[in-house]
């Protein structure tokens, strides 16, 4: 059974779009796997920030920026408090 042109044409179609598909999926897929390195560089920048910049803010600016969960007061400190 021979393709008539027409369905030719058609197959041509699909496999085009097809193939503008997977490249659309690649150039997602690199969007998501750059997005997630920035989102761990900036929570690497962020908690290093919190780490360091800590011993100059305030009891309640770490409560404010680490949230109450996170905050751990060393049993030594606990006097000064």
């Amino acid at each position: 059974m021979e393709k008539t042109s027409n369905q030719w044409s058609w197959l041509v179609i699909l496999a085009d779009d097809r193939r503008k598909e997977d490249k659309e999926k690649e150039v997602l897929k690199q969007q998501i796997k750059d997005l997630y390195t920035e989102i761990g560089e900036l929570t690497t920048k962020l908690n290093w920030l919190k780490k360091n910049l800590a011993s100059n803010w305030s009891r309640s600016e770490l409560f404010e920026v680490r949230g109450s969960r996170e905050v751990k007061i060393d049993k030594r400190d606990k006097d000064k408090i």
